[in-house]
């Protein structure tokens, strides 16, 4: 098996400490435990880590941590990535924005739920809010909704969380940051339910759960949140009888968005690159403000 350190040198400096198997060039179970423990401390201060702060607490090589990471998890299961999926709006343009690696790192009039808390410009205005967004899972919908009355809604599967924050600007795009669990979104529209021999090669939703290699999914559940725009639906979101959304206007995400996500199927699916290797870098924004009452979900 091919070192998993920095050369012949390292492996063998490795194999006297105990960490890696002389024979079979494997992790030990010490230092298999040792990964866990230390991921999950790290985790509990931090949403995002690197392999440099395993390295510096474990005093392993990062390019030795990587391989285990990424070679061995079909034999021990690393714990999960925490969190989800984070939603909100903002009236920065998305033209002229430098987006941040997070969205809860926006400002200038940003509000983001981000597990059960709402923030506003990335201070906690609302520490206990609805349904909790870590606990979502494949299939589940997230929406945001700014109300002619410039109050901030969410929705979890089309069940409204209350309001959230009010006396919103007129102005706001929505905003969805992918980390975690979470590996892609995907907008669709409510009319758009046929079966998919019936529709485009374009509006035929993306999963790459096969894709993905049965270590990566011990590591990382790529969370498919599906999301719409609806303006029809009046036991559940309030209706707009000014608002007809066209074909060619429909809401999608705007081509400048983080550097780690690759949009697809005209820019309504937003997918990490790398989910296994980034937590950040995945803020996604729409490519116009929405109307009072629109849902993006």
């Amino acid at each position: 098996m091919a070192p998993l350190g920095e050369g012949r040198g390292v492996q063998n400096r490795e194999f006297k400490k105990g960490k890696f198997g002389s024979h079979s060039g494997w992790p030990t179970e010490s230092v298999v435990h040792k990964i866990i423990k230390t991921v999950k401390k790290l985790l509990e201060k931090e949403r995002r880590i690197t392999y440099r702060q395993i390295d510096e607490s474990l005093c392993i090589p990062a390019p030795a941590i990587r391989k285990i990471l990424h070679k061995h998890l079909h034999i021990k299961k690393i714990c999960s990535w925490s969190g989800s999926v984070e939603i909100g709006v903002t009236s920065c343009d998305p033209e002229s924005l430098e987006l941040p690696s997070s969205a809860t790192d926006l400002r200038d009039g940003s509000w983001i739920m981000s597990g059960i808390s709402i923030l506003k410009d990335g201070r906690s205005v609302v520490e206990v809010y609805g349904v909790d967004l870590d606990k979502l899972k494949e299939g589940d919908r997230v929406g945001v909704m700014r109300t002619s009355e410039g109050e901030l809604v969410f929705y979890v599967n089309g069940v409204s969380q209350g309001v959230a924050a009010d006396d919103l600007p007129s102005r706001v795009y929505a905003v969805v940051d992918l980390y975690g669990k979470c590996a892609q979104v995907t907008i669709t529209d409510s009319e758009l339910s046929a079966p998919d021999s019936e529709r485009s090669e374009s509006e035929v939703e993306i999963n790459n759960d096969h894709s993905m290699m049965t270590s990566t999914t011990n590591l990382v559940t790529n969370l498919n949140v599906n999301m719409y725009v609806n303006n029809t639906n009046t036991a559940i979101v309030p209706q707009n009888t000014n608002v007809t959304v066209s074909g060619a206007d429909r809401l999608q995400f705007y081509e400048r968005c983080g550097t780690l996500v690759k949009l697809s199927c005209n820019n309504r699916t937003a997918e990490r690159r790398r989910p296994l290797d980034e937590f950040n870098n995945g803020v996604v924004m729409t490519h116009r403000p929405l109307r009072d009452n629109e849902l993006f979900e």
